[in-house]
């Protein structure tokens, strides 16, 4: 054996051992240590034992997945993941609260599993409800027999037994459907990230991007202060008419109706901000225009290009002190372009102001070239301006 190697292994020893006496009292260090000790130990154990205790025998199964190699110290057994990187996967992205409210074609989705390891567990039951502009178009519900036995833990959660999927569909019986259906689609369930482990596990070793709308999130941002965000508390917290029961269709039907109750929530919120923002802009302008109403640039809009004789920030801060507006882009509503010295510019920066400011004026607009001085002699115009009014006024 090398010397690095049992360098290693005298070091994962000490970790082990310490991590095992730590257990229970101090829990962090504990499984600091374990993990730890235990990897640098099975790193140097060899062979490796491929974890396949119950792998399904499908001869069209091929996982992108995580695979598992286990060990066993001290009865400890210690299980690593790690992934294929050679295969193609299976993207996913999950939509912004923007494209949310975007989303006109989408499947509701959900799966009941052997249990909670992709690399270990399989769908026993699948289904969906495809919408389209707020129709249901399609629905499809199965049964799978995932060839492995189902485990009395999670027959005592979905209430499927081994008997029920005797003759059901196989992964391989349903695989081209399942990816016809959701490779560049829109996916929507409650800890949807879950059924699209395992559904890409199913679909196996291809490429493809699938978008996601995760429903729990959505709810814990629209609803942020209930007790719970399990399906089945939304469902009697929120009052849904689709009840939870932890079958594919049932959690469908419920995952599908808290969806368009949040984004109507979400739409209702959104309109209220815009009145809000719309509210807060008419007292802000109505404030300015009883500042400003009297100058003569008031509502005019001023640009700025090159190096001037003042500080940028000097300059610039003097047109909102007599009610003007400030533009960092030229346009057709852009008043004034002032200018300072060009010559150093680069020519990006010439044509972006400069050469669109002559742009629009050779096709009519209003827009003027104005030297720095000049743009002094309007701003210190206006202050007359207003300064008399304000004297009149008083």
């Amino acid at each position: 054996m090398k010397k690095s190697s049992i360098i290693k292994l005298v070091i994962g020893s000490l970790l082990l051992i310490g991590g095992i006496g730590n257990f229970p009292t101090d829990i962090g260090p504990a499984i600091f240590g374990i993990l730890v000790g235990g990897g640098l130990i099975l790193s140097e154990i060899k062979p490796w034992k491929k974890h396949s205790n119950t792998e399904p025998h499908d001869p069209e199964y091929s996982s992108p997945a995580p695979t598992s190699l286990t060990g066993n110290l001290a009865g400890i057994d210690i299980r690593i993941d790690v992934a294929d990187k050679s295969e193609k996967t299976i993207d996913t992205y999950k939509l912004s609260e923007k494209e949310i409210f975007c989303a006109k074609s989408y499947y509701v989705v959900d799966v009941e599993t052997t249990g909670l390891s992709r690399a270990q567990d399989r769908i026993i039951e699948l289904a969906w409800l495809r919408v389209e502009d707020g129709s249901i178009v399609d629905r499809y519900s199965t049964l799978i027999d995932p060839e492995c036995p189902i485990s009395p833990s999670a027959s005592a959660v979905n209430g499927i037994f081994d008997a029920d999927v005797k003759g059901a569909p196989k992964y391989a019986d349903i695989r081209q459907k399942v990816a016809e259906a959701l490779i560049g689609s829109t996916v929507v369930g409650h800890n949807v990230t879950f059924d699209l482990g395992f559904l890409t596990q199913l679909i196996g070793a291809t490429e493809g991007r699938i978008l996601y709308i995760d429903t729990y999130h959505l709810s814990k941002r629209v609803f942020p202060f209930l007790s719970g965000y399990k399906l089945e508390q939304l469902c009697n917290t929120l009052h849904l008419e689709s009840k939870s029961s932890h079958r594919a269709m049932d959690d469908v039907q419920a995952t599908l109706e808290l969806f368009n109750l949040c984004r109507a929530e979400l739409r209702q919120k959104e309109e209220e901000a815009k009145l809000e923002r719309k509210t807060q802009k008419e007292e802000q302008e109505a404030k300015r225009k009883e500042l400003f109403g009297n100058s003569p640039l008031y509502n005019i809009a001023f640009a700025y290009t090159g190096v001037f004789v003042s500080q940028r920030e000097e300059i610039e801060a003097l047109a909102p002190s007599v009610g003007a507006l400030i533009r960092t882009k030229i346009s057709s509503k852009t008043d004034y372009l002032v200018t300072g010295d060009i010559s150093t510019l680069p020519e990006w920066a010439y044509q972006r102001k400069m050469g669109k400011a002559k742009e629009i004026i050779a096709n009519g607009g209003k827009i003027k070239i104005i030297t720095e001085q000049e743009y002094l002699d309007l701003i210190n115009n206006a202050k007359a301006v207003l300064m008399q009014s304000t004297e009149k006024t008083n």
